[in-house]
């Protein structure tokens, strides 16, 4: 006889931040959706605006309708005041506080989509993930080790 037993998938929470920044989302963000869609991983995706001037906010919330259309768990944080790349990020961050990983991608698709699944799915498979080496440093320092075991510090930056 066989038993069902039932897998609970890690609740990840992605971050887009962007300020001004909606036409390097608008040619990302089709293909983050798409990926997204067809990876099985239970993660929102946010969009988080930093304070953009009114044209922008109206063209991000297009994109988000868009991008919605292809994954459905996308939301649209706007935040009002400047807070900077990492204020946006982690003011999202902090309205999940459910979540098991935190991750963030930049919009520009520096990193692809599929290169991001990929990482993101090693981090879910991984079972007791030590994290604990991961010291909190710049973003700046972070940008200059890009090789691929630094780009995983990168993107997911804190384990519940």
């Amino acid at each position: 006889m066989l038993q069902h037993m039932s897998v609970t998938l890690p609740k990840f929470l992605l971050v887009t931040p962007v300020w001004n920044d909606s036409v390097r989302l608008e040619h990302f963000g089709v293909e983050l959706a798409k990926a997204l869609a067809v990876s099985g991983l239970n993660l929102t995706w946010v969009i988080a605006d930093d304070g953009s001037d009114t044209e922008e906010v109206e063209h991000l919330q297009r994109l988000k309708e868009i991008f919605s259309q292809i994954y459905s768990d996308v939301v649209l944080h706007l935040h009002p005041e400047r807070s900077f790349k990492g204020g946006a990020i982690y003011q999202s961050w902090q309205q999940y506080p459910d979540v098991d990983f935190y991750a963030f991608v930049d919009a520009d698709g520096a990193i692809s989509a599929n290169e991001l699944i990929r990482m993101l799915n090693c981090a879910a498979n991984s079972e007791n993930i030590d994290m604990s080496f991961i010291a909190a440093v710049s973003y700046t320092h972070l940008r200059a080790h890009e090789t691929r075991h630094e780009l995983v510090c990168r993107l997911l930056l804190e384990k519940k």
